[in-house]
């Protein structure tokens, strides 16, 4: 009699210790916030963190980059429009102003051209010295002497004085930010990156990608120094809910039957894309490519290694 107390004390204070730890969890809901489909903590049996890098101008990646419907430019024009918030890092934890993205759009070749093209000056030719050419006090310039008074239209009575010169700093100054010209044109933004989840869910016993963000980069190849660029991250969530969902132009172009064109939400379900691993979570938070020391072929064979490393993982689930 007083085993059986015994067990049914030991039982009672596990499944109340049990449900305890449910209840807890269910009050944090156990969800991943950034998750368009999410699985439930308890039922993740297998997770390894992933980051990709996708290349837009392969050829099986086209149908996301064709001409007038790149997803870069529909990204960044949400973003540019307040539709989409734009982040600092794959966290999400900061996000990104307005002056910050629109900066991290600029060419930097083409402002090199601007500099270069508006630095000439302060030469023989020039209006800044105070030769026999110049406009600073002798017999020829346009100061101190009879030719630049106030009669002649240099006044506050002809307009051209120091209002007008005034009104045309105050709009430079509204002019905040780069200009359009000055911007990387869509065919230039080819480049995303993908961090998504790979997750075995033993609900339903099948393995799931759930893509977490979007990086879009810039290519070394486009840039100065030779080096990959970051323009901004964005909530693949948010990308799907606010930009893609029900959106005509927000399509995955099918060059083999016009009739049938897909979302893009349902072309990244479809895994429609190609891509490489660059990243699997690890303690140092190391690339692929600067854990084998920057050698691009063992940084491929990595990357492949990877791949079916994973792929692997879920057949030998099925067999035992």
């Amino acid at each position: 009699m007083r085993a059986l107390i015994l067990v049914a004390s030991v039982a009672i204070c596990f499944f109340g210790g049990l449900n305890a730890g449910y209840a807890q969890e269910n009050l944090n809901e156990g969800f991943n916030d950034l998750s368009v489909r999410p699985i439930h903590a308890s039922d993740i049996m297998f997770k390894k963190r992933v980051w990709r890098r996708m290349n837009l101008k392969e050829k099986q990646n086209a149908s996301f980059f064709s001409n007038g419907r790149q997803i870069t430019k529909m990204i960044l024009d949400a973003a540019k429009q307040g539709i989409i918030t734009p982040y600092e890092t794959d966290t999400l934890g900061t996000p990104m102003s307005m002056e910050k993205l629109l900066e991290n759009m600029t060419d930097p070749f083409l402002m090199e051209e601007e500099e270069e093209e508006g630095g000439e000056g302060d030469d023989e030719w020039g209006s800044g010295g105070d030769d026999d050419w110049g406009s600073g006090g002798d017999d020829w310039g346009g100061g101190g002497d009879d030719w630049a008074t106030d009669d002649s239209g240099g006044g506050d009575d002809s307009g051209g004085g120091d209002e007008g010169l005034g009104a045309e700093e105050e709009a430079a100054e509204e002019q905040t930010g780069p200009s359009e010209d000055q911007m990387y044109l869509p065919n230039q933004l080819y480049v995303l990156e993908l961090q998504e989840d790979a997750i075995f869910d033993k609900e339903r016993s099948r393995m799931y990608w759930d893509i977490l963000t979007v990086k879009i980069v810039v290519d070394g190849t486009e840039r100065p120094d030779g080096v990959d660029f970051d323009v901004a991250v964005f909530s693949y969530k948010e990308l799907v809910e606010k930009l893609f969902k029900d959106n005509p132009e927000a399509i995955w172009y099918n060059p083999e039957n016009s009739a049938a064109h897909l979302n893009l939400q349902h072309a990244f379900d479809l895994r429609l894309f190609a891509s490489r691993i660059i990243k699997v979570g690890n303690t140092d938070n190391a690339h692929i490519a600067d854990i084998f020391g920057g050698d691009p072929k063992r940084t491929l064979y990595g990357s492949e290694w990877w791949e079916m490393k994973l792929m692997q993982y879920e057949h030998e689930l099925w067999s035992y």
